[in-house]
């Protein structure tokens, strides 16, 4: 690629003459504190898998075949521990997201201990 301009790189590069985008979201969790407000890079979404299946049907790939409800559930289960942990919210924005959990049937049982919000001592149990 030495010696070529850059002009003439960029006209090898494929082009995509259409892009579309598909909202497979079922339902988000908030972030909100009293400090900070909402953070919407550490929320956490869930797929929706039977439109998810579907979006890719319907460009040729075949994904319900192969699909292991099972195995997303338990995946599903295991990220919302881990962000439940870490993730510090209020506790208003709490009851909100377990409003949230309650409608999709993934209330943690027992429901975690609170995430600690940055820079506080470590809690004692």
């Amino acid at each position: 690629m030495a010696g070529l301009a850059p002009m003439q790189l960029l006209h090898d590069i494929p082009v995509v003459p259409v892009i579309d985008y598909h909202s497979v979201g079922m339902a988000r969790l908030g972030t909100r504190t009293e400090l900070r407000g909402n953070r919407d890079d550490l929320e956490l979404a869930f797929y929706d898998p039977a439109w998810l299946t579907s979006v890719f049907a319907g460009i040729g790939i075949d994904l319900a075949d192969r699909w292991d409800s099972d195995a997303y559930l338990a995946a599903v289960r295991s990220d919302l521990a881990g962000w439940l942990a870490r993730v510090p919210v209020s506790d208003d924005q709490m009851a909100e997201n377990l409003e949230v959990l309650g409608e999709l049937d993934l209330l943690p049982d027992p429901l975690p201990p609170p995430a600690a919000p940055p820079h506080s001592p470590p809690r004692q149990t």
